[in-house]
């Protein structure tokens, strides 16, 4: 592949700390060194984005209470929860020990 002198970048490491720096850039070499400029990148893209408009008819939530989990996977989440002062931590402590091991009867 033909690569003109003046874009050619020796130092690897500088352009993998750009790249690194700005992973959405285009990243040239410039008078004053690497230069990395997103707004290329993201216009480039913007232009493929699409919007849609769905209506949703109904949601159906499900429990994800670790009852996938083994036992000890189990009780230690509901330990850590349990150990937790702060009320969304309860709460979810109370759902573990109701639902994450079976529902109740």
């Amino acid at each position: 592949m033909y690569e003109p002198s003046h874009f050619k970048v020796e130092d690897r490491d500088a352009l993998h700390g750009v790249i690194r720096a700005y992973p959405l850039a285009i990243v040239a070499a410039g008078a004053d060194g690497l230069l990395a400029d997103p707004e290329p990148f993201i216009a480039a893209q913007a232009r493929g984005i699409v919007g849609i408009e769905i209506e949703i008819a109904s949601i159906i939530g499900k429990f994800k209470l670790s009852q996938n989990r083994q036992d000890a996977d189990r009780l230690g989440v509901l330990n850590g929860l349990s150990a937790d002062s702060e009320t969304e931590s309860q709460a979810m402590a109370g759902l573990v020990k109701t639902y994450g091991f079976g529902h109740p009867a």
